[in-house]
């Protein structure tokens, strides 16, 4: 069995790697885009259109989609079932094909509430990238069988190589400033997703079924638990989407800003979230299976320490310096200074989203392990309800203002709701088991970044007190708590393997 162990950890490394990777070209993608698009109304209008399929893909990608898929085809005991798991996969496909065409073709009407002087635009991207939401369907698919029989090193680079793609693709359309390019590219691109994963699907094929038995009653028994899960990834996309609307309202620019602005954090707090949010899925799973709540506890609240140690330093970093790291990253070529303005104003009242954003992550993966669908539709849809509710009251009186805070306003309910859901289901005594480490958590990044602050003005280099008082503070308080996320979630994931 510890030849289990390592291959589960080699298998988590090379994960990491390739997502660093993945990130490191989605980065360097976000600076050429600034670079020679900048943030005027035409890349306003890309913006608002790939939010819009983004929220598609999403369905067929994200959330818990491939590892409720991989759960199905484990579950999988002879032949019959593996057709009818097939026919599923078909009946997928098809409902994806569906969902492009309905998009298509109503896409003017799906889009009408964006301000008039791009929306023609916006009809044209949303009408080109939609048709990727097949090409993900199709490789979340092929993914999930991958990653089932342990074939992770094609299925895990189809992100990378997606971005390359993407980074092509942008200096294919710098020089006509072209958004069908742009558009064509992220199609492309996603085709690339299906294709790099073929020489580990030639490989697993002697190990599965290829035939078709399309049944009725079997796909209606796997909709059961699938169609739950794509309402509760649904959800949260109408939060994102509703922000783009309202920005489209609030002056040229302000949509690339904020989407510069979001791209940004993500690029960052993603990295730990993912890696850490699929480590744990599989002790959380274990635990719930054994019935030892104190186990399941004690994981998930040590992952969420280490999810707010990167972002409770992130919320001081952008909301102190927000203005700054974009000018760094971004102030170059076609990206002007009034751009820097709107997407630092941006980055730093997103600060309150990317402080939860990382840990909502965390505890939606205790409720995938459980298959809680009902209570993350529940908390989703409240929070996105209250969250625009905010935002529709206050945009026109605080602009861009408004539609940052209300993504915290979102991120805060989500996250507050779905652990109180998670402890009052194992017990409220381990809520105070998470708070004391958070508390003090807060404590010292306050202490340490706001000093700092107040002298930045009068020379950069008072910069360096941050991590000085930040060790004097964790040395006193017995404890470094910004420890690494990666090999303390291997350590966790270890820890629950069985020992032979």
């Amino acid at each position: 069995m510890m030849n289990e162990s390592s291959s589960i950890k080699k298998n988590a490394i090379l994960l990491f790697l390739i997502s660093v990777f993945a990130k490191g070209f989605a980065f360097l993608r976000e600076i050429l885009l600034a670079y020679y698009f900048g943030a005027g109304l035409l890349i306003d209008a890309y913006n608002a259109g790939i939010t819009l399929s983004n929220s598609l893909l999403f369905l067929f990608s994200g959330g818990a989609f491939i590892p409720l898929l991989i759960s199905f085809i484990l579950d999988t005991q002879n032949v019959k079932d593996k057709k009818r798991l097939n026919g599923f996969f078909l009946f997928l496909l098809s409902l994806s094909l569906l969902i492009v065409l309905v998009t298509y073709i109503f896409a003017p009407y799906l889009i009408s509430s964006v301000n008039e002087a791009i929306r023609s635009d916006v009809v044209s991207v949303v009408r080109i990238t939609a048709f990727a939401t097949f090409f993900y369907a199709l490789s979340s698919i092929i993914r999930a069988i991958l990653n089932s029989y342990s074939e992770y090193k094609f299925s895990g680079a189809q992100d990378l190589v997606m971005t390359i793609v993407l980074v092509i693709g942008i200096f294919l359309a710098k020089d006509g400033r072209s958004l069908e390019v742009l558009s064509y590219t992220l199609l492309f691109a996603s085709m690339f997703r299906v294709i790099i994963q073929v020489p580990s699907l030639v490989r697993a094929s002697k190990n599965w079924v290829w035939d078709i038995e399309l049944k009725i009653r079997s796909i209606f028994d796997y909709s059961r638990s699938f169609f739950p899960m794509i309402l509760a990834t649904l959800i949260p996309q109408i939060m994102i989407v509703s922000t783009r609307i309202v920005s489209s309202h609030l002056g040229e620019g302000v949509i690339s800003g904020l989407s510069y602005a979001d791209r940004t954090s993500d690029l960052v707090k993603s990295l730990v979230a993912y890696s850490l949010g699929a480590v744990i899925v599989a002790p959380l799973s274990k635990s719930l299976k054994n019935g030892d709540s104190d186990k399941f506890m004690k994981v998930l609240n040590k992952s969420l320490v280490y999810s707010f140690a990167v972002s409770i330093p992130l919320f001081f970093v952008f909301l102190f310096w927000g203005s700054d790291i974009v000018q760094l990253l971004y102030q170059r070529g076609s990206f002007t200074s009034d751009a820097t303005a709107i997407t630092g104003e941006a980055l730093s009242y997103y600060a309150f989203a990317t402080l939860f954003s990382s840990p909502i992550f965390v505890v939606m993966s205790a409720m995938y392990s459980s298959q809680n669908w009902k209570g993350v539709m529940l908390t989703t849809g409240i929070a996105v309800l209250v969250g625009t509710s905010f935002m529709f009251m206050t945009y026109q009186e605080w602009g861009i203002m408004s539609v940052a805070l209300s993504l915290g306003v979102y991120s805060i309910i989500t996250f507050v709701m779905l652990y109180s859901i998670v402890v009052r289901n194992h017990g409220i005594k381990y809520s105070l088991d998470l708070l004391q480490p958070i508390l003090k958590l807060v404590a010292i990044n306050f202490l340490s970044f706001t000093p700092a602050f107040f002298l930045y003005e009068n020379n950069i280099l008072y910069m360096a007190l941050i991590p000085v008082i930040y060790i004097i503070l964790s040395a006193i308080s017995k404890e470094m708590v910004f420890v690494n996320t990666y090999k303390s979630s291997i350590k966790i994931l270890k820890r629950f393997l069985p020992n032979q």
